[in-house]
Order: C-alpha cells, then sequence, then structure tokens
C-alpha cells in the first residue's frame, strides 16, 4: 500500500478557526481504492470509536458544481466545536473535517479560494443535521448559492 497526503479543512474543538491540515491517505497498489486514515485527527475514540460521513453538493449559478466530504464526530459528550459556535447557534460537539471531491471522483488538495465554498458546506450541513436530527449519512443537495 501507499501513504499519500491531501490538504483539507479541519474544524476542530480545539479551535477558534477552522485550519487547514493534511491528511494522510491510504491507497491500494494499483492506485484506486484511497481511503483517509482518520483516526489522528477526529480524537476522543473512547467516546466516540466512530465518525460519520456525508456529502454536500454546492450547485451554483454559472459555476461548476462542487463536492465536499465532511467527517465528522457530534456527540453530546464532546467538546464544543466553537468555529460552528461563531456561525450559528447551533451547539455543535465534536471535530469536522472537509475534503474536496475532484472531478475523478477522488479526493484532491484544496485551494485559497475553496475555504468559502468549505465553510458554507460546513454551516448548511450543521444546521440541517442538528435542526431536522435526521440519519448523518446522508447527502444534503444545496441548490441556491447566491442566499448564502
Amino acid at each position: 500500500d501507499i501513504t499519500t497526503l491531501v490538504q483539507g479543512r479541519y474544524y476542530g474543538t480545539s479551535h477558534t478557526r477552522p485550519v487547514f491540515k493534511k491528511v494522510r491517505f491510504q491507497t491500494n497498489r494499483k492506485g484506486k481504492g484511497r481511503r483517509p486514515q482518520l483516526e489522528y485527527l477526529l480524537l476522543n475514540h473512547k467516546l466516540q470509536p466512530r465518525y460519520h460521513h456525508a456529502i454536500v453538493i454546492v450547485k451554483r449559478t454559472n459555476r461548476p458544481t462542487t463536492r465536499w466530504h465532511l467527517f465528522f464526530k457530534n456527540h453530546k459528550y464532546l467538546p464544543n466545536n466553537h468555529t460552528v459556535a461563531q456561525w450559528t447557534p447551533i451547539d455543535w460537539k465534536g471535530d469536522i473535517l472537509v475534503l474536496k471531491q475532484g472531478h475523478d471522483k477522488e479526493f484532491v488538495n484544496m485551494q485559497g479560494n475553496d475555504v468559502v465554498l468549505a465553510a458554507f458546506a460546513v454551516r448548511r450541513y450543521a444546521v440541517v443535521v442538528v435542526v431536522s436530527a435526521l440519519d448523518l449519512e446522508l447527502t444534503q443537495m444545496l441548490e441556491d448559492w447566491s442566499a448564502w
């Protein structure tokens, strides 16, 4: 197996704002089937040993559609996420990692101009999950970029 690094956006409980983080991926010998190794980023394994995954699709008028993969923990006994609390009245507890999906369905490095779209995806998804109390493994379609 081959290990590679991909840059993502981390909304951690130990930070007051999001930061870029390199995420380690394990790739099989054929170069396909990349899997993120999130164990060292999404902490508190004893309290919540698993993490959730959701795909947020952001559609913008006359712009390419982007797909964002959110990996996160949200549990009532985890620490508050102060970054999410700055944006919304949502009481989110746990870390969030955002990775960008490229055109070939593989993860790609986030660039500086991706920060706004990644933040939009996190804000909208956090509101949908907490307010609706939905299953956390859904795909949320975001149609109206201009309303944000």
